[in-house]
């Protein structure tokens, strides 16, 4: 019964049965192939590896994952790092119900590793930077494999949530300002925080913490100060940050021939949040009507289907209704980073029932006696009423 329980909870709590072992699964397949290539050189951009199941989740089971590595040789790292990791996911446009379908093939996934290297490296190199980054790369595993076994659970999507999820993905002004609020809005999307609890049970699981240190990994883990930094954000802030970047702002300005048509920094900082406004909107709205686009003849003419005419116009009055003050996008952000950020370090609290006690087993009551150190005996007690 308490097997049961502890499994429905973690489910309550976006933890599903199975993902964490089949993480470390897919983990312990992956480092083998690693280790079979011994010193020879990783001598191109991709390789691929099929990891044979069944890995189960629930009562999802995955046949098989086909991975990718890819290695980005590049100046900007001097060791291996690693820089992203997906699951793939395929979705098509349902002309009748206009939403998008997700169409993978459920028992056989695609995912991708992407690892940035300084120069040539050896297998041996890599499978030992595999075996010392274990843990954050199994916690990841577990994260993808959740965006998998979510798309089973719910295989239609909003085409104004994937929309805008792109956008985060892809837009940039080349500030790091404004990276990082668009970091923080990818993050906070319904879709990724969906995963946050599956990969911090896995390190709490790996890392063997029981309730006692449970508080003190929290307040360490990334996951959790990420949503902390991105509570505490503000739009004052934000330009705070941006008066430090001036000379590449002016940079951006110069590029647009609106160099001097800023006189003030203040003025500078204004229109550059207004960029960040409606390069996401554009983004967004872009990726919006490529989905509706269903016939070539629509990108010229129009919709023909009234409805899909009605969905488009009422997406871009959504992202479009701070046109007129782009300040209060991002102070409605602002709030919306605050009450998700909340909720979510709510949610990773409550995985503390989750955790083993550190429960005592005795096993000679006599010895336990003699040697555990005690309190004085009390001769009063500080309960007793008058």
């Amino acid at each position: 019964m308490v097997k049961f329980t502890k499994e429905v909870l973690l489910e309550a709590l976006g933890v599903p049965e199975g993902i964490l072992k089949s993480a470390e699964s897919m983990y312990k397949k992956l480092i083998k192939f690693i280790s079979e290539e011994g010193d020879n050189d990783v001598d191109d951009e991709n390789y691929y590896f099929k990891l044979d199941g069944p890995f189960k989740i629930n009562e999802y089971k995955i046949k098989s994952i086909n991975l990718r590595l890819t290695f980005i040789t590049t100046d900007n790292v001097d060791t291996i790092t690693l820089v992203s990791m997906g699951f793939s996911s395929k979705v098509r446009f349902d002309d009748v119900n206009l939403t998008l379908i997700d169409t993978n093939d459920k028992k056989n996934l695609d995912m991708s590793i992407n690892i940035a290297i300084p120069d040539t490296i050896t297998f041996s190199e890599l499978y030992q930077f595999l075996k010392v980054k274990d843990k954050d790369i199994i916690s990841s595993f577990a994260h993808e494999l959740k965006h998998s076994y979510d798309s089973v659970k719910k295989p239609l999507e909003s085409i104004g949530d994937r929309s805008k999820y792109a956008a985060y993905t892809s837009v940039g002004v080349g500030l790091e300002a404004i990276d990082k609020f668009i970091f923080n809005l990818y993050y906070t999307t319904v879709i990724e925080s969906l995963v946050r609890p599956t990969e911090v049970m896995s390190l709490l699981k790996q890392n063997k913490v029981k309730r006692k240190n449970f508080i003190d990994f929290l307040l360490n883990n990334e996951t959790y100060t990420t949503l902390k930094k991105i509570y505490n954000f503000s739009l004052e802030n934000l330009r705070m940050e941006l008066s430090k970047e001036i000379p590449t702002i002016n940079k951006i300005l110069t590029q647009l021939n609106e160099r001097g048509k800023y006189k003030t920094n203040e003025e500078k900082i204004d229109r550059i949040l207004y960029l960040t406004y409606i390069n996401l909107g554009n983004d967004m709205g872009r990726t919006f009507q490529s989905v509706l686009t269903s016939h070539p003849f629509e990108g010229i003419f129009g919709f023909m289907d009234k409805r899909k005419d009605m969905m488009f116009n009422d997406f871009i009055k959504e992202i479009s209704k701070f046109n007129d003050n782009p300040k209060d996008f991002f102070e409605y952000e602002e709030k919306k980073f605050k009450f998700v950020s909340s909720k979510m370090m709510k949610k990773l609290s409550k995985l503390y029932a989750m955790l083993p006690e550190d429960n005592k087993s005795i096993k000679n009551w006599d010895l336990h006696q003699k040697i555990t150190k005690r309190a004085p005996i009390e001769s009063v007690s500080i309960f007793k009423k008058d």
